[in-house]
Parts: C-alpha cells; structure tokens; sequence
C-alpha cells in the first residue's frame, strides 16, 4: 500500500526560524528577570541571614565579656580583707546605709550597675538600688540559689530583678576563713548596650524578659511604631519565642516592611531561660538593589528583542539555503547515494555541520566499500563445515629448493601396543612427536607432515641444507633424551616413559613444490617433488640410529661434512639401485657441536617460522577439559602455542582459547613474564582490540582465553588482494590506530604488529590481537642475548633489530610498515634472507617511496607512511593518537 502524506498550511522553515529568535529572545529576556528575582531573594535572604547570624554572635560575645568582668569586679571586693571585714562588721552593727554608701562610691570607677550584698542565709542587707534596710529573701532566686549551692559559692549569668534585665555575678564575702555572706555585681542591658549591638552587627535589636503575665521589652532598638508592631507579634505568635525554634531565621512582617527575626535566648544561671534576644534585619531594604536590576534588565531586554528581530531577519536568508541543500543531501544519503561530496562554506555552525555530515557520508562509504571488499574475499573463502571444520589460512602455493627431513620413531610399532589403554598410547606418541617438532623447529625447519610415528619437516631460504643437517644430527643425539625420560607428561596424565624408542632420519634436498591443496572444502598443506620420493624411500631401507642422506643431499653437504671429518658411508638402495649415505649415530651427535652448524641455530632464531604441532596430546575438536571448556575446532598454531574454538561454560559463550607450548610451560622466567604482560593486557577494553579473558592452567598446561571473532586476518586479505581499496584501508588503519592508542593509554606495548595480528570482522571492523610478546611501557627492556630479538624482523623497528629499548614508537614503525602493505600490496624493502640482511637495509637504504607501487595514491598519505618508518624515532610521530589525528584529516 502506498504511503501518502497529507500536507496542509505550515511556515517555511526561514519563517519558523525568525519566530523561533523572537520567541526565544523574549522567553531568555522572562527567564532573565525571573531567575534574576528568585537569585536576588536567595542572595538578600543569605545577607540578611549573615546579619542576623554576626548579631547573635556579637551578642553571646557581649554577655561573655560582661560577665567576665562582672565576675572580676565583685571578687576584686570580695577578696579584699577590709571589705570583708567592714561586711562583717556592717552585719554586726545592722549598719546597711554605711555599707550603701561604700558600694555607690566604687560604683562609678568598676562601672557595674547593681551592687547587692546578702547575709550568708541569702537575704538582702544592703543594695545601691533602694535606701531601705529591708531584708528582702532573695535565696529561692536562681542565681542566689546557684551560688549557695555551689562548690565555690560563685554563680553568674543573666538574672531579671524587678523587671529589669541584668548580667550578674554572686560571689562569697569571707573574713578570718568565715563566710560573712555574697556580694552580687550586675550590668543593665539598657539601650546604651542595644545600640551598641545595633551599630556593630547592621541590624535592629530587642531584648525580651520572660514574665509569667507574658513577654515584655526589657529594652529595644526599634522605632516606635514597629516596635508596637513586633509586641503585637509577640502577642499573637508566642510560639516565636519557643525553645524550640532558637537559632532559626523567621519572617516578619512590621509596619508594611519585610523582615527577617532570629531569636536568641538569655540565659540565667542555672541555665535557665530569664529572656530572649530578637535580632531583626530589614529584607527589603537588601532586596532594593535587586529590583533596580530587574527594572534595568526589563528595559535592555526589550531593546534585545527589537535588535533579535532584526538579525533574525537577516539570519533567515544566510541559513534557509545551505540547510536547504543539507536536507537534499539528508535525502539522497537516506536512499543510499552516499557518493556526494557536501562544501563547507565557511566556519560557522552552518559550515562546521555540513563539514561532519560530509566526514558522515565518507564514513558510510569507507564502511560499504569495506564490506563490499570483504562480501567479495569471502565467496572464494572455504566455508565452516561442521564442528571440525578448518579455518586455518590458505598457504599460497610457490616452487623453491628446500631440504627435506624425516624422522621415524620406529620403537613405537611395539611400545604403543603393549600400551594398557589407547590414551596412554597416544601420550606416548605425543611425547616423542613433540620433542622431535621443537628440536627441527629451533633450526628454522617447518612441519610438513606428521604421519603415524613419522615426522616430515621442510627447510628452504639461507643454508637451508645446513640447517637441515644440524636439525637431524641433533634429533639424533636428542633421541638419547628420550629413553632416558622416565615420564611423559601429557595434558593431564601421566603417562609411562617412550624409553627403548629407536630412531631413523633421512635427509633429502632439491626442488620442491608446497603449498595448500582443497578437497571436500578444507585446505591442507602439501609438498611434492624428486625430494619426497627421495625422502620416502631413504626411511623405507634407513637402519634405526644412524642419519641418511640421498646423493644429492650428500654432494650439497660434501664441503661441511669435510670439515667436520663426518664422511658418510656409501650403500646401494636395495629397491631403487641408487646410491645413498650413512652416517653412524654416534658420528651424527657429535656434528651437534660443530661450529659452522652450531651457527645455523643462532642465525634462525629469531627468522623462524616453525609452528609447534597442529594439537596438543590429547586435544582436539569434542575434547572436555575440565568442567569449563569444550574444543570446538582448531584455528590456527602459533610460536606460542595452539589456539582452539571453544565453549568457555563460566561465561557460557565461544572463546579463543590457545594452549601454550611445552617450552612456554617449561621456562619459570618466560612463563612469568608472560603472565605478568597478560595480566596488563586483560586491562584493555576496546572495540578495536581483541579482549583477554583469562589466564589458567589446565592439567598442568598453561593457557590464554580470548574474545571470539569470526573473521578472517589482514594477511589472509592482503594474500587475496594485493592491496586494499582506499576508503576501506583508510577505515582499517583509523581502527588500528585507535586500537594501539588504547594499548599505549594502559601502558602496554604490542612489540609485533603485522597483519598476521589484525583480524577483519565480516563486518569491516578491525581487532589487533596477539599480545603473547607485549611488554610493559615503564620496563622498557632490551633483549638479554644478541639474537633474542623478539618480533617479525620486517616489521620491528631500527632500534628494536639493533637491540635497544622499544617505546610506543617502535609500534608505530611497525604500524608504518602495515599501512605500508595494506595501500600497496609490497614490502617497502624488496629484501629477503637472515636477520643481518634485513637489519642491513634498514640502517643503510630508505623505504622504497609508495607511490612507486600506487602512482595515484594521495600524496599526504604517502607522506603518513614514510613518516611512521622515519630511521629515528624522534622523526615518527609522538604516539597513536597523533596519527590518527593524521589519518582522520584523510577521506577517499
């Protein structure tokens, strides 16, 4: 059914922009007047509150300082003998006019108030505030009643005497050691005192006595008529001078004015209540310089408002024509025309969108092209066949010469079938493989085959057929090793020694063709030529113990047997009437020290290829290890180890799982190095780098966990296609910088970056994995022996190939050497041979300039390249994130 849209009346979009800037312009000029009220209350409110707040303290400092003084003064008469004795002798004659006239002459010089001095029972005998000699009973009177009680006989605080408000201090009068009776010294808080706090802390004062016939002013700072106004107050709301409420700003309301009140009690002294002082503080009169500003924002706001609609006239012509053309574009892209190019006509807003829609649309086209690039890859991509179906890479096929070793552990026809059950037979058997594969793998030789109890390993590129021979004559003297072991150990049994194993080897060398062959969908290597025959019927008649050779293997070793002084024995091949050689055993072992075969070893250390065995003893697709994984099928092997897809139950989802090799297990230093790189490496968290799960053993066997990815590596895409596209390598290359700059934020660095570690998602996005050799960024640390260098010898930096210390800048190079690859298909250093070629040409000649390779590759990417492969790594740049930004700048 079709979609129709009803359309009626609606404004232009330039039209709606200008009502949308008045509207917009009035509604911030009301919100400014509104927000400004609302912040001009709380602000007059908080300065009020800070007045009130300056006066209660300055109150409480006030009584403090009175009574303290009050206090020295009535002890100061106190403590005086004369003074006491006069008391006493004033008692005794009932004499209260002479005792009168002595208090009212100090009166002016220690400036107290009130003098009272009371007989030791509390009752008043003379007082400067009255003639009379009334013996009025002032015991019951908290404060007399305090200093009676008291320990010292002293009490002071506030005290209320015939309706006035003092501050007060009793004290004993004592002569001889005898108490003759108490002096009380008081100030009256009168206006004097309220003014003064009035003038010191900006707001209006009233001091409030307690009597039981309600709350009266003691004294008050108000105006009449406000004053009136508060008693009415008082009157009607006692509640606000509740106990309760102390210390809390209310708002009152006196004579037509805004005020705020906080109330502080007077305090007697036993603590009780005689009085309360009320602070006040006008709110309007703090709010006055608000409401100016609110008048004078009103007025500027309207004339805003006239100017808002006079730009927005202007700003409807220069923004309804560029977004017009966005919107066509919007259009266009939402079909699926993602081949526009959008101009960013100036820097404004306008501009600054149509420059990102426009870094959008070249997004969305390095994205299709990146998966049109791999949908195309992916039809001439074997397919998943099952559980057990392959996915390891494709080997391209090529013709060289190569040297050919076979090895027979003949011992195992017998040994495997006395076995008491079938996996102890093949542990047995899985010992002896392994311990011949690692043996020719540290020579640079790489398994070809492995058949029943025979191993095929091949040899090709510098003194191939040296190597072979110093690979051989080890396995031989190694072989020794083997009877000698009392256990194997396998993945997770202990299995009886393969003691008694007799061994053949035979070595074979010529021109050979290898690579992959497919049949039923699944690839396998394979390797054909004179060489094979040679080779098969060489171990056919080849007596365990000794080392075979065919004749042309011979005459290529005839030079380095020589000088050993190891000439092997000439035989005639039985079924072929060929002649072949022999070595004895014992003749064989002792080339393992020669020299210029020892130098084989060291040569190759770091060129070697050689995978371990394509599974472990006892692993394989339907295995359960343990109660947490189960192998699904194998993905590839590794100089580290083999690596499985497998069912992790703890976190019920697919895992790349990789069991480590038995020299990883086998070495505490290199097995702890790496646990420690791992554990960093579990830190990083980003889309573009494979994620680490877990590290463990199993049975006593190391191994890695990893994120699952159904993809295949960027070599595997290189091998396919040469080179990449240019909007699909630039979108790989952004994602592995963004990757690396994740590592390098965790202060890890890779230390091998080739394509063989960037696996492509069907999808297009770009993992980095592999971080076996990473290393810490603070460690920074150098190989401990020449010829340890760690890494793929193209791709390491200058600095790393010459031993010194690696930073983020070293990953850089190699990243170089990547986005080298990936634009042009080649190697920038058309080289090939050992370690001392390649680290040769690094030193000495420039990269060969890519656009040799791509004439019509950019000219700012070629620069990139050649700058990340700088000899100096002073010259690259200064980390990842300062490429990507280089590379971000660049669209197809």
């Amino acid at each position: 059914m079709a979609k129709t849209t009803t359309k009626g009346f609606r404004f232009s979009l330039g039209t709606r922009f200008f009502l949308a800037t008045v509207a917009i312009a009035v509604v911030a000029v009301g919100a400014a007047v509104a927000v400004t009220s609302v912040l001009g209350t709380r602000i007059a409110r908080g300065a009020v509150s800070r007045v009130l707040e300056r006066s209660g303290t300055l109150q409480e400092t006030f009584q403090e300082r009175n009574l303290n003084y009050l206090r020295l003064v009535a002890r100061l008469f106190a403590d005086s003998p004369p003074f006491a004795a006069y008391v006493a002798e004033a008692i005794a004659n009932n004499d209260p006019l002479s005792l009168n006239d002595q208090l009212e002459e100090r009166k002016a010089d220690l400036g107290y108030d009130l003098a009272i001095v009371l007989d030791p029972a509390g009752r008043v005998f003379a007082r400067t505030d009255e003639v009379s000699s009334g013996r009025d009973d002032l015991s019951g009177e908290p404060l007399v009643l305090e200093a009676l009680n008291s320990d010292y006989g002293e009490a002071y605080g506030t005290w209320v005497s015939r309706g006035r408000l003092y501050y007060a201090a009793a004290v004993p009068i004592g002569a001889g050691g005898l108490l003759q009776g108490f002096l009380i010294a008081g100030a009256a808080i009168d206006a004097d005192a309220a003014l003064e706090l009035r003038t010191i802390g900006d707001g209006e004062v009233t001091f409030v006595v307690h009597a039981p016939e309600g709350p009266t002013f003691a004294v008050t700072t108000l105006e009449q008529r406000l004053a009136d106004a508060l008693r009415q107050q008082l009157r009607e709301r006692p509640q606000l001078l509740d106990a309760a409420l102390y210390g809390e700003p209310r708002e009152l309301e006196l004579g037509g004015r805004r005020f705020l009140a906080l109330v502080h009690p007077l305090a007697g002294a036993t603590d009780e209540t005689v009085g309360s002082v009320v602070s006040l503080a006008s709110l309007d009169e703090q709010l006055a310089p608000y409401r100016r500003i609110q008048r004078t924002l009103l007025a500027v706001g309207l004339a805003a408002v006239v100017v808002a609609v006079v730009l927005a006239l202007f700003l409807k012509r220069r923004v309804s024509h560029p977004l017009t053309r966005l919107a066509d574009a919007a259009q266009k892209a939402a079909a699926g025309d993602y081949d526009q190019h959008i101009v960013a006509a100036g820097g404004d807003e306008v501009g600054r969108l149509a420059e990102a829609f426009d870094t959008l649309l070249s997004d969305l086209r390095e994205k299709r092209d990146m998966e049109a690039y791999i949908t195309e890859l992916a039809r001439n991509v074997p397919e998943e066949e099952g559980a057990a179906a392959a996915v390891e890479d494709m080997v391209p096929a090529e013709g060289r010469e190569m040297a050919l070793v076979g090895v027979e552990l003949r011992g195992y026809s017998e040994r495997l079938a006395q076995a008491a059950t079938p996996r102890e037979a093949l542990d047995r058997l899985a010992a002896g493989i392994r311990f011949v594969v690692q043996t020719i793998a540290g020579f640079g030789g790489k398994v070809q085959a492995v058949a029943g109890h025979r191993v095929v390993a091949g040899f090709a590129g510098p003194r191939h057929t040296e190597r072979a021979l110093a690979a051989a004559a080890a396995v031989l003297a190694g072989a020794e090793t083997l009877r000698r072991a009392s256990t194997v150990t396998a993945f997770g049994t202990a299995a009886p020694a393969a003691d008694g194993v007799s061994t053949a080897v035979a070595l074979a060398s010529g021109p050979l063709v290898s690579g992959s062959v497919v049949w039923e969908s699944r690839p396998e290597h394979a390797v054909a030529g004179r060489p094979v025959d040679e080779l098969e019927n060489l171990l056919r008649v080849a007596r365990a113990g000794s080392l075979w050779f065919s004749r042309f293997a011979r005459d290529e070793l005839r030079e380095v047997l020589a000088a050993s002084g190891a000439e092997p024995k000439e035989h005639r091949n039985p079924i072929t009437q060929e002649p072949i050689f022999a070595l004895a055993g014992e003749t064989a072992a002792r080339l393992v020290s020669h020299g210029e075969l020892t130098a084989t070893r060291d040569l190759t250390a770091v060129t070697s290829t050689a995978s371990p065995m394509t599974t472990l003893s006892s692993v394989g697709p339907g295995s359960q290890l343990g109660d947490r994984f189960k192998i699904i099928s194998q993905l590839g092997a590794g100089g580290m180890g083999v690596v499985y897809k497998a069912k992790d139950y703890s976190l019920d989802e697919l895992v790349a799982l990789k069991m480590l090799k038995a020299e990883v297990w086998n070495d505490p230093q290199r097995l702890g190095r790496l646990k420690e790189e791992l554990k960093l490496a579990r830190k990083i968290a980003h889309p573009n780098v494979l994620r680490t799960y877990d590290f463990g053993e199993l049975g006593g066997v190391p191994f890695i966990s990893m994120e699952y990815v159904r993809g295949i590596t960027l070599r595997r895409l290189l091998d396919q296609s040469g080179r990449l596209p240019l909007s699909a390598g630039l979108r790989l290359a952004r994602q592995l910088c963004r990757g690396l700059a994740a590592a390098h934020a965790q202060k890890v660095l890779h230390r091998d970056i080739k394509p063989e570690n960037l696996i492509v998602e069907h999808v297009g996005n770009v993992k980095l994995m592999d971080f076996g050799i990473a290393q810490r960024l603070e460690r920074r640390a150098t190989p401990s022996e020449p010829g340890q260098i760690v890494g793929t010898p193209y791709y390491l930096a200058p600095e790393q190939l010459q031993g010194r210390e690696a930073d983020e800048r070293s990953d850089l190079y190699a990243t170089g050497v990547v986005l080298y690859e990936l634009f042009t298909g080649k190697l920038p250093y058309p080289v090939t041979g050992n370690v001392m070629q390649i680290i040769s040409v690094k030193m000495k000649e420039a990269p060969t300039p890519p656009r040799q390779h791509w004439e019509t590759m950019p000219e700012e990417l070629e620069r990139i390249i050649l700058r990340c492969m700088a000899r100096q790594p002073d010259e690259r740049y200064p980390d990842a994130e300062a490429l990507l930004r280089e590379l971000e700048g660049l669209r197809a």
